[in-house]
């Protein structure tokens, strides 16, 4: 449980990166080459940390939290193929795992 607990991760298979953001385009975000990509196929896949941010919706000069998660990253958006995947250390839910493709929707914004 090192990541939970703020600790250094025991390997480098997994990166710590944030890929919801204004300006998170996946080839600017992952085009460190010390990043561990893992070849399977003809696919290229990396395992990230990432932070979530729930949406926040305003009206009427009230901000309120809603249940759904920011999926929007640069000029595109990043969407789930799989369904989230609790991860278990123990009796304890530490995470969840998931598997995202990223689809571009503004190709004028993407640079």
């Amino acid at each position: 449980m090192p990541k939970v607990n703020r600790e250094a991760l025991p390997c480098d298979v997994i990166v710590e990166k944030q890929i919801y953001d204004v300006s998170a385009n996946p080839w600017d975000v992952f085009d460190d080459l010390s990043i561990p990509w893992i070849i399977w196929d003809d696919s290229k896949i990396i395992y990230v940390f990432t932070p979530l941010k729930k949406k926040v919706i305003s009206s009427g000069g009230e901000s309120k939290k809603k249940e759904n998660y920011v999926k929007k990253a640069g000029c595109g958006t990043w969407h789930g193929q799989t369904s989230r995947e609790p991860i278990i250390e123990g009796d304890r839910v530490i995470g969840f795992g998931r598997l995202l493709s990223f689809e571009i929707n503004d190709i004028d914004f993407c640079s």
